[in-house]
């Protein structure tokens, strides 16, 4: 994992020390109230690649804030920004099945799964939508063990954890070759870590950034590994709230956890890169940036293709039916199906087909009785 201009040590040819030197950095660095296991303070240094990438996601929260948008357009995105949310921070954490199949079962409206990977996709969809629900309400520890509630619920049945509340033993992170990569505080100092983590989310703090406020809560929880399970899922929920609450909305439109499943090795390898800078934040914030700024470019050229100029806020009800299903059911529309959801003719059909393609918003495949129309 690169850092830009912000090396780590093993990138740096010294004869001084690297102790040494990370003091030097401290010295100008922020200190923040948040402490580490050991009881020395996390820390962060604003690099200018770092304050490039901030401006990056305050010109997309401008772009997000003043792009004129349709209602139903603008739902359909915070749809999939949620589906797709909860489906990836799920895969981060082992959930294994397509996301045709995760859409479909989010959509069901069941409750109980008996595969663990898309009962865990819809613990997690639910448990966003708790969040965004809850959103006006200050971040308490009644919010954070409820929203836990949600992530593990009919999950871990041959394995019983802790649920809603926070862990009473120890806890081991591990790598895919079994070996320990990190071990969390004592259970005994979980609580007051985890008031630290309630008072930092709930006060501004001058000098730093929403977004790194969001950023540092998001790491500080996972040092705290307050649960017997089901952290990772509940850090990134409660990071994107904070922005959220902060007034970036943009945390409703994408998927971050969609780079990150992506860029999966990096995320852990940022994770142990402040371990192993003495609590040097830097490193994660640097990755978290560049996590956001993709995602939302990725967003903002999906809304600039002509597709998108062309979903104008006066569709008519039956399109907009018909959209809405197949973003839904992740499935192709035909001729049969849109007469059978809208009861009408085949000719008006035909005739709302044909402006959705000529607007961009649908591609045909195929002919006569086979015809398909996909989203674009």
């Amino acid at each position: 994992m690169k850092y830009a201009d912000y090396p780590t040590f093993h990138e740096i040819a010294s004869p001084r020390p690297w102790a040494d030197l990370s003091k030097e950095k401290q010295a100008t660095a922020l200190q923040l109230s948040l402490r580490q296991k050991s009881g020395e303070p996390f820390w962060f240094n604003l690099t200018p690649g770092l304050l490039k990438l901030l401006s990056q996601v305050d010109e997309f929260q401008g772009y997000f804030k003043l792009r004129p948008t349709s209602r139903v357009r603008s739902t359909a995105q915070e749809t999939v920004g949620l589906k797709a949310e909860a489906y990836h921070s799920s895969r981060i954490e082992g959930a294994v099945t397509s996301l045709e199949l995760a859409f479909k079962a989010m959509d069901s409206g069941q409750k109980s799964f008996p595969d663990e990977s898309l009962q865990m996709i819809q613990n997690n969809k639910r448990g966003i939508a708790y969040l965004w629900q809850n959103s006006k309400k200050a971040i308490s520890h009644k919010l954070i063990c409820r929203l836990h509630e949600i992530l593990v619920y009919h999950t871990h049945l041959d394995r019983p954890i802790t649920v809603g509340a926070y862990r009473q033993g120890s806890i081991y992170v591990v790598d895919g070759y079994g070996r320990v990569i990190y071990e969390g505080p004592p259970a005994r100092h979980v609580p007051k870590m985890m008031d630290a983590f309630v008072e930092w989310a709930n006060h501004a703090h001058p000098g730093v950034h929403p977004f790194l406020k969001s950023a540092i809560a998001h790491y500080y929880f996972v040092h705290v590994h307050p649960f017997d399970d089901g952290n990772g899922r509940s850090t990134r929920a409660l990071a994107n709230l904070l922005l959220f609450k902060d007034g970036y909305a943009l945390t409703k439109l994408i998927a971050p956890s969609m780079y990150i499943e992506r860029h999966r090795s990096a995320y852990y390898q940022s994770l142990q890169d402040v371990r192993a800078h003495f609590g040097d934040l830097t490193y994660f914030l640097i990755y978290i940036a560049e996590a956001f700024v993709s995602e939302l470019g990725r967003v903002k050229s999906e809304l600039e293709k002509p597709s998108a100029a062309g979903v104008a806020a006066d569709l008519n009800p039956r399109q907009v039916k018909a959209l809405r299903y197949m973003q839904r059911q992740c499935l192709p529309m035909t001729t049969r199906l849109y007469v059978k959801l809208n009861r009408c003719s085949d000719e008006i059909a035909r005739r709302d087909f044909n402006r959705l393609l000529a607007q961009g918003v649908l591609k045909a495949e195929g002919e006569g009785r086979s015809r398909r129309y996909r989203l674009a």
